[in-house]
């Protein structure tokens, strides 16, 4: 199993940002932006997985969420994602990052409406994981 997370905040024209990473190496998924994930190591469970990935890969820590809850899990038979776990991650749009570690080359943000040249293999999972950011989050 694998647990990722999509750190986010909405402008004030109501546009969602969400922060990626770019892999340092391909053998970690390629030159794409991408979700931060990772696999669950022994004795964790689902959050702590998060919360370990995402300062890892993204340079985010915990204290800098103002929320987050789970958008995507393996209980969507018939999906291809069915070894994932996705978290939201809601932030403030000025939050200061660490520096991530070796594995992440660069962290991006990016707008939902400005999407390109995205890991293609994670595109019809985060084009859900934003409807449902969305249908919890915006602003009306």
């Amino acid at each position: 199993m694998r647990v990722g997370a999509i750190p986010y905040y909405f402008d004030k024209k109501n546009k969602l940002h969400m922060l990626f990473m770019i892999p340092s190496n391909p053998k970690f998924g390629g030159p794409m932006p991408q979700i931060a994930k990772g696999k669950v190591d022994p004795g964790e469970n689902y959050e702590q997985t998060m919360i370990r990935e995402i300062e890892e890969e993204l340079g985010l820590v915990r204290d800098k969420f103002q929320d987050f809850y789970m958008v995507w899990d393996n209980s969507r038979s018939g999906d291809y994602f069915t070894d994932i776990i996705v978290y939201a991650i809601k932030i403030d749009k000025d939050v200061k990052l660490n520096k991530p570690c070796y594995e992440t080359e660069k962290v991006i943000w990016m707008r939902e409406d400005k999407i390109k040249n995205f890991r293609k293999e994670q595109m019809s999972l985060l084009s859900e994981v934003i409807k449902e950011i969305k249908n919890r989050d915006a602003i009306i």
